[in-house]
């Protein structure tokens, strides 16, 4: 079953939305697979459509093509931008306005 996500994203199935979720509070692949009783390989599985949904290559450029505020800057976003790194800081510029 096809749900849609907040905003003009691409439409999720109610198991990427919690994974997209996850990620976006920066746990890992293994974290997420433990939170939703699902093997790392299926997470892993479900990584991939997503970034194949959205039109990106990791996960940083997925927190920046998510609408609506669906994800969070993880803990470690925060930390390397706050040390100056040029691509971190624009992405985090640019998605969370800071």
């Amino acid at each position: 079953m096809q749900t849609r996500n907040p905003g003009d994203g691409p439409r999720l199935t109610a198991q990427e939305g919690q994974v997209l979720s996850l990620l976006g509070d920066g746990r890992t692949n293994r974290e997420i697979a433990e939170r939703l009783y699902l093997s790392p390989n299926t997470v892993r599985e479900y990584v991939s459509r997503l970034l194949e949904k959205y039109g990106v290559y990791n996960r940083t450029e997925l927190a920046a093509k998510v609408p609506g505020g669906a994800i969070k800057p993880p803990a470690i976003i925060s930390a390397i931008a706050s040390f100056g790194h040029p691509y971190i800081c624009r992405v985090y510029r640019l998605r969370w306005g800071r």
